[in-house]
């Protein structure tokens, strides 16, 4: 009779774990049903109106799914190149930026994108921060010179050294489309820098630049 019980209890439980797996699984596919819109959306942005993306930005809660933050950072960042985009897409996207490093406090990229959405001191320390720990992260160094090239010549001395180096990476490592669209977005104030790390690079790599109007 005991042996019965304790088969009984066994079952009972191996059917409880079960099902708490299973729920575990449902509510990860209802999760991922959830950022679904929002990572297609990101695939093609241009595709969809200005209403269209502001509303997936809304419909989808924001947690720590790591999965939306990228595509949410891409959304945004096609709306911020709109017209028609209301002021408020500006205020969601610092809140969805703070929200990212908050989540993942050494995400380079989240660091970088937060920074190019700060101003002033706040943006020099996210931006250093995101060098420390995404060095050579295309997204992120474009976000970086981003911040270091609005600041103009008033960088401080560590941040000065921070833009030397993630321009040199720029200038030695990129493909020499991206090389210019980096360059021209530039503030007259850091042509100087240019010029230098330019000087700085191999002759083979330097001609071949030029050749690109750099």
């Amino acid at each position: 009779m005991s042996h019965e019980k304790g088969s009984w209890w066994m079952r009972g439980l191996t059917v409880g774990v079960c099902l708490a797996i299973g729920g575990l699984s449902a509510i990860s596919v209802l999760r991922a049903g959830g950022t679904l819109p929002l990572v297609r959306a990101a695939e093609d942005p241009q595709a969809l109106p200005t209403e269209a993306l502001s509303a997936l930005l809304t419909a989808v809660p924001e947690t720590c799914d790591g999965a939306a933050f990228p595509a949410r950072r891409t959304i945004h960042g096609a709306l911020a190149d709109r017209t028609d985009a209301p002021d408020a897409v500006t205020d969601a996207a610092r809140r969805t930026a703070a929200l990212a490093v908050a989540c993942s406090p050494a995400d380079g990229r989240a660091l970088a994108w937060h920074a190019r959405l700060l101003a002033g001191e706040a943006a020099i320390r996210a931006a250093l921060l995101s060098q420390k720990t995404a060095p050579a992260d295309p997204a992120a160094l474009r976000d970086r010179v981003a911040v270091w090239s609005r600041t103009g010549g008033d960088l401080p001395p560590e941040a000065f050294e921070a833009f030397e180096s993630d321009l040199t990476v720029v200038l030695s490592t990129w493909a020499e489309p991206d090389v210019r669209a980096v360059t021209q977005a530039l503030s007259p104030a850091h042509r100087s820098v240019l010029a230098e790390r330019m000087a700085a690079l191999p002759a083979e790599r330097r001609d071949l630049l030029n050749q690109f109007g750099i």
